[in-house]
């Protein structure tokens, strides 16, 4: 008896063991992948653009200054390097496609900063959010922004 009692605990047990587990993985491939960045294309994405203290957001800060401090902004710039790369590397082709508009901003604003060109740099950041806006607005692959 005691027999067939374990066989049929085993039997309730596996399959609902198994059952989780393929929903584990099933979860875990939706989140993003971490790697050198920290992250998938999503999560680099808020990092990089979300907030004050956002690379975007310090360096919107700098050049709305009279004098921007380039030394912040050299720090910033290597974050959207990295979001450039990460948008260029992505394996879907969509994001991969659209990432141009980004990737030239970033190229253009690293350029200004080096010649330490104010002008430049506004435009270029400029570029940079236009780019964002036929991502996420313009049917691109971003999909909508949220409004906070």
């Amino acid at each position: 008896m005691q027999r067939k009692n374990r066989l049929i605990a085993l039997a309730v047990i596996l399959p609902a063991v198994a059952a989780g587990y393929g929903l584990a993985i099933s979860i875990a491939d939706d989140q993003p992948r971490r790697g050198k960045e920290g992250g998938g294309v999503e999560h680099l994405m808020e990092r990089t653009h979300e907030g004050r203290k956002s690379p975007l957001g310090q360096t919107k800060g700098q050049l709305g200054a009279a004098a921007p401090d380039w030394n912040v902004i050299d720090k910033q710039i290597e974050a959207f390097q990295a979001m450039s790369r990460a948008l260029s590397e992505s394996r879907k082709a969509a994001i991969k496609d659209a990432a141009d508009g980004y990737a030239d901003a970033v190229k253009d604003l690293t350029a200004a900063a080096k010649k330490r060109d104010a002008a430049a740099a506004r435009a270029a950041l400029k570029a940079l959010t236009n780019s964002c806006t036929d991502c996420h607005y313009k049917g691109g692959p971003g999909g909508r922004l949220d409004d906070d």
